[in-house]
């Protein structure tokens, strides 16, 4: 079952998810590059081609993380 949501509702949508502590990310024209970036306004979502700079995993994953950790113990002679 596809949903679709009309243009003109993207502002009455970004204020509902924000109203409940959403942040809203979406692609947004900078220049001539498009990127992911929080946004407020549905004004500045890019919906063209979407081409962006750098994926949106940013947002969603940590960009670095400790996967280990150690203490080196000193040599007794």
């Amino acid at each position: 079952m596809a949903l679709s949501i009309h243009t003109d509702d993207f502002q009455t949508l970004l204020d509902s998810l924000e109203a409940t502590g959403y942040r809203c990310v979406a692609p947004v024209k900078v220049g001539d590059i498009s990127k992911y970036e929080p946004v407020e306004r549905a004004s500045d979502i890019f919906l063209g081609e979407i081409q962006t700079t750098k994926s949106p995993k940013e947002y969603f994953l940590a960009e670095h993380e400790a996967i280990l950790n150690y203490k080196r113990k000193s040599k007794t002679s």
